[in-house]
């Protein structure tokens, strides 16, 4: 099967140079769409080549391997305020620091700060925080950006310097 797939290694090569800009990291995402297509179950692989459609699903592999490894490159933010914020009842010698940040945070919409809240206060995903509230996921990253912006302007307020 990996034969008849590979007649079109050149094809595959341009897409995946399409989508990462890069000879190198294009002509791995080849091998690593290679590598999953033979760690495919064998009669899936057949059905794939006999509809005609091994082209559209050898690109989708392409594309996702990519997006996954984009995805593990993760953005820091400040975290001694996240956690000054989080773990306002352990720290008394900062009560008035956790005061101005949440005063801060009043000037959010209720939802934004009530979301960013139960995120950082219960250590749960955005995942998980949308499936146990059914909101949508990308509504509450939204939410939970605006309040990280509003967290990275708390930071260059002269309280902080």
């Amino acid at each position: 099967m990996l034969k008849e797939i590979s007649q079109h290694d050149l094809f595959y090569r341009q897409k995946a140079y399409a989508i990462c800009r890069d000879k190198f990291e294009a002509d791995d995402l080849v091998q690593e769409m290679y590598l999953k297509l033979h760690r495919y179950d064998q009669t899936k692989l057949k059905q794939i080549v006999e509809k005609g459609v091994v082209k559209f699903i050898c690109i989708r592999i392409i594309n996702q391997i990519f997006l996954d490894g984009k995805r593990k490159k993760t953005v820091e933010y400040p975290n001694e305020n996240i956690n000054i914020f989080a773990d306002f009842s352990k720290d008394i010698d900062k009560i008035d620091t956790i005061k101005h940040i949440r005063s801060f945070f009043d000037e959010l919409y209720w939802f934004d700060s009530r979301l960013f809240d139960e995120y950082v206060s219960n250590d749960v995903t955005m995942r998980q925080l949308s499936d146990e509230t059914g909101i949508p996921l990308r509504t509450i990253w939204a939410a939970i950006n605006r309040a990280k912006n509003k967290l990275k302007e708390i930071t260059k307020h002269e309280c902080f310097k």
